[in-house]
């Protein structure tokens, strides 16, 4: 009644002690109004996007973003509901048409050219137009297409970007009317980084820098010639690369750098980042064994934050060093590397140490191997210590295509079929505590895929589970007391107690805390709808809520509605984390590595020169490889690294070229 007439209540509340005006009468029944309104519009939501895959709190998320007008623009355009966390093109197209909007529709056309690259799960950065040309025409089938006018949409909105270069491995060329054009499309986002990243590396070369590197000859005595003239390459100009296999002495040499530049600049003027909190971790502690108390930090501890309102430290606040050191660089992305350039002030040092024989980064692009094709000053360590072990030798004997054997410290057991590599396994891990190793903590069994095989990872966590945690079961879960867990996606969690005071603990503005995909924690609490996680590196406890456990079929895989990102089938994006993939464990390190050589094809796709070389140099003491000899050595004779397709070191070129012009 207030809401529908107001005079009525005005009237009413007469007396002194409740008098109200009518004015506000009227504000406080449109009030009502609104709210209502509002209700309305949820429940309408609600039943608009029950049953669809959507995230529970997408009805919430939009009315808060648009009023009670949100029903009425999802039922016009449901495309706007991907701008929310989980709501993906899959959901919002198949949403789309269950509304029965016009299949043929010029955005709809557009969109599923972008969904046809964004979908890439191989780390490119750039794609043939017909990638982008067959998801318009697989998802349009039937219909009136108009690729040419989709295409273009995509571009102005910004969702791709289009580049021609002189044939398909050519330099970057004007257009299409170029002798030999071939028409290259990405998402736009990839894009404009690596295109940020290109200009800025150009223009750092001819910057002035606002200090030098320290000589190689005052390096550290105990730095080789060998060391030094490397190092003297990788400093040759303003950003350098230094790069190198296990045992070669990259660390070393950075920490006999960092001595120096103490000693020259004063030790506030060096960041050192690192991809991982692990490899941040390694590093501190390598510095700390030469007296150098610098903490080196991740690259996102470093920016500050980044997850949902971008990163603190950027073009127009740049870090304040003079001097940045990158470990680990292999497995920075295209995405994170911009980033990191962004932030960078003009005239700073910058030095990229990695080793670009590992698998490239999970992300796209592979900017560490673009650099040093692109020309920038690298240096490579390739000598190693007499007597190094088998695992620093076969290392370098798969860098350099040579054969290899077991040795010292690396051991193959020659087993032939799944069951038995699976009882070998399970012998080692037995085996290593009469060695003083923790078959949980110091040990990591390595595995090419998640799922389907024999050796996948899911069929080997359950089995490990069993074999390593003797804690009961707990009904509804499938995480016991006591289980090596492993988070599968970069989020914030509930902290039941954090250290604060350490800069490397992230929250955002409700005091979560961040925990990054990769981290390896302890169970110590464990209820059907959620688990208590211990972490380290830095110190955390976290809790994990979740929700209903996937559904999984006999091969372990899930059984979905075909919606994308679908996580693992734990009701939350952490798993048990005894058996991981390797490249899961790129950035760790850990006392023993198990790798278990898988023969399923599925595998075979997997496994590169670069995987089997970046499983055997994540072990610190002992690798021990299980399966055919024979089959991990025709690993080492399929490269991947080369098959990532970017632009990043055509674009350095021709950044270069552009300044060349320009002081003509």
């Amino acid at each position: 009644m207030f809401r529908e007439q107001p005079e009525l209540i005005h009237d009413r509340l007469c007396d002194a002690s409740m008098r109200i005006t009518i004015e506000q009468a009227k504000a406080v029944a449109s009030t009502l109004e609104n709210e209502a309104a509002i209700e309305g519009c949820t429940l309408d939501l609600i039943d608009l996007l029950t049953g669809r895959g959507f995230p529970k709190g997408t009805s919430r998320l939009a009315v808060r973003q648009w009023g009670n007008r949100a029903a009425q623009k999802i039922r016009r355009d449901p495309y706007c509901l991907m701008n929310f966390r989980g709501c993906g093109f899959k959901r919002t197209d198949a949403l789309y048409l269950d509304l029965k909007l016009p299949p043929a529709r010029l955005k709809r056309q557009a969109l599923s050219a972008w969904y046809a690259l964004a979908s890439d799960s191989e780390g490119h950065t750039w794609h043939p137009d017909t990638k982008a040309i067959r998801g318009i025409q697989g998802n349009i089938a039937g219909a009136e297409l108009q690729i040419e006018r989709a295409l273009r949409l995509a571009r102005i909105a910004g969702a791709t970007a289009e580049l021609f270069t002189a044939g398909g491995h050519g330099p970057i060329c004007q257009g299409a009317d170029s002798p030999g054009a071939y028409r290259w499309i990405a998402e736009g986002r990839k894009s404009r980084n690596e295109g940020e990243l290109a200009r800025r590396v150009a223009d750092a070369a001819i910057e002035t820098t606002v200090v030098a590197w320290p000589d190689a000859s005052i390096l550290d005595e105990r730095v080789t010639e060998h060391q030094r003239e490397h190092y003297a390459k990788a400093t040759s100009g303003p950003i350098g690369i230094l790069g190198g296999g296990p045992g070669c002495g990259k660390t070393f040499v950075v920490a006999a750098l960092v001595k120096a530049l103490v000693r020259s600049i004063g030790i506030n003027q060096i960041a050192v980042g690192a991809p991982t909190g692990k490899a941040a971790v390694r590093v501190t502690e390598c510095l700390a064994g030469h007296q150098i108390p610098l903490r080196a930090r991740t690259w996102h501890s470093l920016l500050m934050g980044g997850l949902g309102g971008g990163f603190t430290y950027n073009e127009t606040n740049p870090l304040p060093f003079k001097v940045l050191i990158g470990d680990e660089t292999s497995m920075v992305d295209t995405d994170l590397m911009a980033a990191v350039f962004r932030a960078r002030s003009v005239g700073t040092l910058v030095l990229l140490v990695g080793d670009v024989n590992q698998l490239p980064p999970v992300g796209h692009g592979a900017p560490l191997r673009d650099m040093i094709a692109a020309g920038l000053p690298y240096g490579e360590l390739r000598e190693i210590k007499r007597a190094s072990g088998g695992i620093v030798e076969t290392c370098a004997a798969i860098r350099d295509g040579k054969p290899w054997e077991p040795g010292d410290n690396l051991k193959v057991f020659e087993h032939a079929e799944p069951e038995s590599q699976i009882k070998r396994m399970v012998q080692l891990l037995s085996a290593s505590r009469g060695e003083g190793f923790d078959p949980v903590w110091d040990c990591q069994v390595l595995v090419p895929v998640n799922k389907k095989s024999p050796l996948a990872r899911a069929a080997l966590n359950k089995l490990l589970q069993n074999e390593l945690n003797q804690n009961a079961a707990v009904g509804g879960s499938p995480f016991r007391l006591g289980d090596k867990v492993c988070n599968t996606k970069n989020g914030y969690f509930t902290a039941v107690d954090a250290d604060f005071s350490d800069e490397e603990t992230q929250r955002n503005e409700r005091g979560e805390v961040y925990v990054a995909n990769g981290e390896l924690g302890e169970v110590i609490e464990v209820a059907e709808k959620f688990i208590v996680v211990k972490l380290a590196s830095p110190a955390r406890v976290v809790r994990v809520p979740r929700g209903k456990q996937a559904e999984v079929d006999g091969d372990g895989e899930l059984v979905t509605d075909g919606g994308a990102d679908e996580g693992p089938a734990t009701g939350c994006s952490w798993d048990l984390g005894y058996c991981l993939s390797t490249h899961k464990a790129q950035g760790s390190e850990f006392p023993v590595v198990i790798v278990m050589i898988d023969e399923y094809p599925g595998a075979k796709l997997v496994c590169s020169r670069e995987w089997i070389y970046t499983a055997i140099s994540r072990a610190k003491s002992h690798c021990l490889l299980v399966g055919k000899k024979s089959v991990a050595e025709s690993m080492c004779r399929r490269p991947s690294l080369t098959k990532r397709k970017t632009l990043l070191k055509e674009r350095v070129l021709l950044e270069r070229a552009k300044l060349e012009l320009a002081d003509l």
